[in-house]
């Protein structure tokens, strides 16, 4: 049996585990970098509980738009966040954002399986490296309190 297309992307960023959490599950800081560099997030309804949902609809600098919504499957806070990811184009996927403290900065695994074909997966691929690019400019322009 053929393994699913999947990806991994790492990050490393000069920000405490707990700062780089509340940026991945504070709406207010969601908007203002999952759309990528010139993107935009048009809201985000989080509910970063396991069996919470989640809702970001993008549109991006050039292409059309979409939507990422899904189900939070495990959220340890300051560590790991794990969930089933969908967009009205893919069937689920799985995504595994891990925060390891390294000193003074926080490594960042993204990691994105059980897309449906290479080509969904490339997509994906241009999308988390342009929304980490826009995470790692917010990032740096947030202070150690992140709330």
């Amino acid at each position: 049996m053929p393994v699913a297309p999947r990806l991994t992307l790492l990050l490393r960023l000069k920000a405490s585990p707990e700062t780089i959490f509340a940026l991945w599950t504070r709406p207010h800081h969601v908007l203002r970098w999952w759309g990528g560099k010139g993107g935009r997030a048009m809201m985000a309804q989080l509910d970063p509980r396991p069996g919470g949902r989640f809702w970001v609809p993008v549109r991006p600098a050039s292409g059309p738009g979409y939507d990422t919504y899904g189900v939070y499957h495990d959220v340890i806070d300051g560590e790991a966040l794990i969930v089933d990811w969908e967009t009205e184009r893919t069937p689920p996927s799985r995504l595994v954002v891990q925060l390891l403290q390294l000193g003074e900065l926080t490594e960042i695994t993204v990691t994105h399986r059980n897309f449906p074909s290479e080509t969904a997966r490339d997509v994906q691929l241009a999308r988390w490296q342009d929304a980490l690019a826009a995470l790692e400019a917010y990032a740096a322009t947030v202070g150690p309190e992140a709330d």
